[in-house]
């Protein structure tokens, strides 16, 4: 048991507003039902049939189902009705963004108007943003906001939560990105904005409200969505992603923020994972960073300044301590913070002062006109009482920031995200202000913008044809993978004057199965200028047991659209575990495309479990159980579950067991032997899985 790490965590459904009253015999849960037959006429019979259940939502746009809020035995009831196809937990979402430490020092700032070097500003392109509301009167955004509504509150004014209720900025941040048009400018400063507020307090929310939004949101005719919202279970195929994908099919582009748990790869989340969403990697444009040298030991120690940057960008060398007994730099920590009291009325006044990020308070230095910078880890700087550091600025190579969430997602081996955007230290509007925020919530706004610019710029062209010029005209980021930056670096320009679009451009060859398998992706060029166009493909390095048939040369005629097969076999004995991945290189007489694959063989990374979740707790009852729901990534030859006591390091009992699991969710139920558990976070779930090829690996599931 020593193995096994904790690798999902479960997310216990949480509502807000009236989804957290309970009664006084046992609490109320939401849940999505899709439905057979009309979800109004759905809705009507529960009301008639089930009186006690309460109808939150129809929905019969993006999905075929209602939400609905009732207790075990009422959803138990319910469930047994013919006309409900399929039951899902209400998931919780939120917004995907970290705030900037030194937010007082723009020098690093990422405007988002410096993404849109075109004439071109969006005007009259509708974009809905789902998110935590929006400042309705910031002077850089009031004139292009031109409605929405509120699903958390149920109101038509999608205003961010106030100060001192959970109170939320992100959602400004991201309108600004899209269309601010004032002292910041976002992309399209003149697109229409729509604002559709679905998380609540603190910045979160419920698949019920995100979905609601959406169904809004197209009724209000939308053409582009942005969703800088999500979780971490790495599934294709949970409600949210659904309505993605139908919003899609309903004709508007949607964008969805990646999440922000990297480096790591399969750390994707939901609705990003939808197949047709445009899901988008943050970017880290260069920028001056600024660090101690400490010439001993060849380390440096990053520093942020806040205030008095031109002190701090001076390549000098300092002397820091602790005490207030030297005077040119001063590391605050928990103890010596007390004495700033005294430091104007003693000659002992620090030239400049560190502080710790977790320490630093804006108001706590509000009177002191002293340079201050802030460090992440101080422990660098402890080595001796007194240490000599020589201060170094330099720039930072452009980079995938490094929380961007990565692909590839689980059950389909899909490539993402598909695009990378400016995520890190993005400024824009906050409610009554300005704001530096990292994250890829803000890199999913560049997009959407870029979206508005494209359509406005080129009003013939198909949705499919506005993402592959996308696509095929981004820039890829030196010495990075596929599945850390999709097809690359966003340039909006070159997208909208291209003569060539090649559609679906990521190559996701999937999973091996077999001892000798072979797979064809269709790979669609269209050519929409005045003339022919001749390709070449270069052959991707050779690798032993992979072998490509590309074809050597070919012709797109103007205005033609051909299909190429690319064509890839593999023997499975003689590759090794793990995912495969790079650049296969694309030439006419005047560009080069880089279109990046993968396929891989036994990913040992990828979590064979995922989304595990306890749908019911039980109530004073002893005849009551637990529910419970997973999804299977691969199929599985068996699956034991064990209910471990990390405190004793007993094996308490086993709840569950399948044998021969198919790819995708499965539920079940189990009651506790031992009465006299109650389930806390001193108990872990213990998944003991069997493959397909024989090998028994464990995944544990936290409380």
């Amino acid at each position: 048991m020593r193995k096994l790490i904790v690798v999902l965590i479960i997310t216990l459904c949480i509502s807000f507003g009236d989804n957290l009253e309970t009664t006084a015999a046992e609490e109320k849960t939401v849940y999505i039902m899709e439905v057979t037959t009309s979800p109004k006429k759905a809705a009507h019979y529960i009301k008639r049939h089930h009186p006690r259940m309460e109808v939150i939502e129809t929905f019969d746009i993006l999905l075929q189902a209602v939400a609905v809020k009732g207790t075990k035995e009422e959803l138990e009831k319910l469930q047994q009705e013919p006309f409900i196809q399929a039951t899902h937990q209400n998931q919780q979402y939120k917004a995907l963004y970290e705030a900037v430490p030194n937010k007082e020092v723009f020098q690093n700032a990422y405007n988002p108007a410096q993404f849109n070097e075109t004439k071109y500003t969006g005007k009259g392109i509708k974009i809905g943003i789902i998110d935590t509301g929006i400042d309705l009167e910031h002077e850089a955004l009031k004139d292009n906001f031109q409605g929405g509504s509120d699903v958390v509150e149920y109101n038509d004014e999608p205003a961010e939560t106030e100060e001192g209720f959970g109170q939320t900025i992100h959602g400004t941040h991201v309108a600004g990105i899209v269309g601010a048009n004032g002292e910041i400018k976002g992309v399209a400063p003149e697109s229409d904005i729509y604002a559709y507020r679905a998380l609540g307090p603190n910045g979160f929310g419920t698949s019920v409200q995100v979905i609601a939004a959406m169904e809004k949101a197209l009724e209000d005719g939308v053409d582009i969505l942005n969703l800088s919202l999500g979780n971490t279970i790495n599934v294709p195929d949970f409600p949210t992603s659904k309505a993605v994908n139908k919003a899609t099919e309903h004709g508007v582009m949607v964008v969805v923020a990646n999440g922000n748990d990297g480096p790591n790869d399969w750390t994707i989340g939901a609705p990003a994972t939808a197949p047709t969403a445009i899901s988008v990697g943050a970017y880290k444009h260069p920028m001056t960073e600024v660090s101690l040298w400490n010439e001993r030991t060849k380390e440096k120690t990053a520093i942020f300044p806040m205030t008095g940057l031109e002190f701090w960008q001076k390549e000098t060398t300092h002397y820091i301590s602790e005490t207030l007994n030297y005077t040119d730099l001063l590391l605050i920590n928990e103890t010596n913070k007390t004495e700033l009291e005294d430091m104007e009325t003693s000659n002992k006044m620090p030239r400049g002062i560190i502080i710790e990020a977790q320490l630093y308070e804006e108001s706590f230095f509000a009177n002191y006109d002293i340079p201050i910078a802030i460090v992440e880890n101080a422990d660098k700087l402890r080595q001796k009482e007194r240490m000599f550091l020589h201060v170094k600025t330099e720039t930072a190579k452009e980079d995938v920031a490094p929380f961007s969430s990565r692909g590839p997602v689980a059950m389909n081996w899909q490539m993402k995200p598909d695009l990378l955007a400016p995520g890190v230290q993005i400024l824009s509007t906050i409610p009554g202000g300005y704001e530096m925020l990292n994250g890829t919530s803000m890199a999913a706004p560049h997009i959407a913008g870029a979206l508005a610019i494209l359509k406005e710029a080129q009003p013939t062209w198909t949705n499919e044809q506005i993402i592959g010029a996308l696509k095929t005209t981004a820039r890829k980021l030196a010495d990075k993978r596929p599945i850390e930056q999709g097809a690359g670096l966003v340039q909006i320009d070159e997208a909208i004057h291209t003569s060539i679009i090649i559609h679906n451009p990521l190559l996701s060859f999937g999973k091996i199965h077999r001892f000798m398998d072979e797979r064809i992706i269709e790979l669609e060029i269209e050519n929409i200028g005045d003339e022919a166009e001749t390709f070449r493909f270069h052959m991707p390095k050779k690798e032993k047991g992979v072998t490509w048939h590309l074809p050597m040369n070919f012709t797109v005629g103007p205005n033609e659209k051909k299909t190429i097969p690319i064509q890839l076999k593999m023997n499975r004995t003689q590759i090794r575990d793990g995912i495969y991945e790079g650049y296969i290189t694309l030439q006419n007489n005047n560009d080069t495309f880089e279109l990046p694959y993968m396929y891989m063989l036994n990913e040992t990374q990828q979590k064979k479990i995922d989304g595990f979740q306890i749908k019911e707790q039980p109530s004073t009852s002893e005849e009551d159980t637990y529910e419970f729901e997973f999804y299977a990534t691969e199929t599985l030859e068996k699956v034991d579950i064990f209910l471990f006591d990390t405190e004793n390091y007993i094996l308490e009992e086993k709840i569950a067991n399948f044998d021969q699991l198919q790819i995708g969710k499965r539920e079940g139920t189990f009651q506790l032997q031992n009465g006299e558990i109650i389930l806390t976070n001193r108990f872990v779930f213990v998944f003991v899985i069997q493959l397909q090829d024989g090998e028994v690996v464990y995944e544990t599931v936290d409380i």
